[in-house]
């Protein structure tokens, strides 16, 4: 979502969109600089601008789609960086928690609640929701105070979240962030039960790697357990900010470390059967992942031999952001999980790049996991199946691309173009990004890239 709520979307566009904030030495006096003209109007804009994080009029659009697409909604995920970049200091010694606080509680209560009050809404982590940026809450600094508000915002001021014991929950969640939670699911006499599993994936990121190495084990050790332990109609849905493998973006980025990412890998394929669906955020742009059974590796993105024997036991659904700050157009995800299998997968995104002036003249394009990419059902077979698609047509390649981003039409080319930029496809190459959809860990997908 990263919402700023010192962000004027009626000012002049070419000024900073940082310029009301007290965080704006995070960025550079113009980011507009390097925003592409086409992704530019000379006008104030109501619902933002593409290069700058989300105002209200943005985030209160997107969320009275989601509501006229689901009014009824049972669950909503708030996938991490609910907060606007810069909220989350970069320096030791600074520290802005009462800015974090009340926008922590506006985001919860006085938007995603007002909007949705009977919905369940469970967050993640990001790593822009925290006192230092990407810094785990450590236990002898902020982790006591950080959870123990947030744990009070979410059970005590979100409406639709009071009906939960929140108990269990807060066991885990008051002193390391990351929980379970067994949804009370109308369904149960259908033969399954379901849970959601958030993860803390602070603790493993690279960027500033967690000192604190027990609460790296003892959070895969939790995940192990609920998994190994789980009745066998019990399906887990797991979702955290910061997802596991290799991201392009300029030069070759891995998000967690080797030892934790092969470890998480493992008990999910051990247990896949009680996995619905796994989810993470982070990147901005929508995507999928799958690790695909090592034997049938190449040099190159081969498609097995042995389909039968090598089929890929986990995939991983990347969900878009609202703000436009990385020239996407804002996008949320929903999705519908029926006799055990997850479907209906569709990304709403919201054509900005037509500067409506209201919400009424606001239009929206939808990415239809089944209609438009053959994903009836989020499994890895059905996404194993999918990226092979991808490998046989560089025209549905490359439309994958731009409606991935929310771009749509003339602006296609476009949406291809920013992949290109970030280094993750080249001319008529697209062994990085396939390589890296494919293979998590990282001495595959080097085995993968031929290098």
């Amino acid at each position: 979502m990263h919402y700023d709520p010192f962000y004027d979307s009626e000012e002049d566009p070419n000024s900073s969109c940082r310029k009301n904030s007290p965080f704006k030495d995070m960025y550079g006096e113009n980011i507009f600089d390097w925003v592409p003209s086409h992704l530019q109007t000379l006008e104030p804009s109501t619902f933002g601008h593409y290069g700058c994080d989300s105002p209200k009029a943005l985030v209160d659009l997107m969320m009275d789609k989601m509501n006229k697409i689901q009014p009824d909604v049972d669950v909503i995920l708030v996938s991490g960086d609910y907060l606007a970049h810069g909220f989350a200091a970069k320096d030791e010694g600074k520290s802005h928690m009462k800015e974090i606080k009340e926008t922590l509680k506006y985001v919860f209560v006085d938007i995603l609640s007002a909007k949705f009050p009977n919905a369940i809404i469970l967050p993640a982590l990001g790593n822009n929701d925290i006192k230092y940026h990407y810094r785990a809450p450590t236990q002898d600094d902020d982790a006591p105070e950080y959870y123990s508000y947030f744990a009070d915002v979410l059970f005590n001021q979100v409406s639709g979240n009071k009906k939960i014991d929140s108990e269990m929950i807060k066991q885990d969640f008051l002193t390391r962030g990351y929980y379970r939670y067994d949804y009370d699911f109308p369904t149960y006499s259908d033969g399954y039960y379901l849970s959601f599993l958030s993860l803390n994936s602070l603790y493993y990121n690279l960027v500033t790697p967690s000192t604190e190495q027990n609460i790296l084990t003892e959070q895969l050790d939790w995940l192990e357990h609920h998994l190994s332990t789980a009745e066998d109609d019990r399906k887990f849905v797991i979702f955290f900010h910061i997802y596991p493998g290799e991201y392009q973006v300029h030069k070759e980025t891995y998000f967690w470390d080797e030892e934790s990412t092969t470890r998480f890998i493992n008990i999910v394929e051990t247990y896949d059967k009680n996995v619905a669906i796994i989810l993470g955020a982070h990147t901005h742009f929508s995507d999928v992942r799958i690790n695909s059974a090592s034997k049938s590796q190449s040099s190159k993105f081969l498609k097995s031999e042995d389909s039968n024997d090598d089929v890929a036991k986990m995939a991983i659904l990347i969900t878009p952001s609202i703000t436009p700050i990385f020239l996407n157009n804002p996008g949320f995800t929903t999705f519908k999980i029926e006799d055990n299998f997850v479907r209906d997968v569709k990304m709403t995104f919201f054509n900005l790049d037509l500067f409506p002036e209201s919400a009424g003249d606001a239009t929206f394009n939808q990415l239809d996991y089944e209609k438009e990419l053959g994903i009836e059902t989020f499994t890895p077979k059905h996404v194993e199946e999918f990226m092979n698609r991808l490998e046989d047509s560089w025209v549905f390649f490359y439309r994958y691309l731009a409606h991935k981003v929310g771009f749509r039409g003339i602006l296609e080319p476009f949406g291809v173009a920013m992949h290109y930029m970030l280094g993750s496809i080249g001319i008529f190459d697209r062994t990085v990004f396939m390589c890296a959809s494919k293979y998590i860990k990282k001495d595959e997908y080097h085995k993968c890239i031929g290098s």
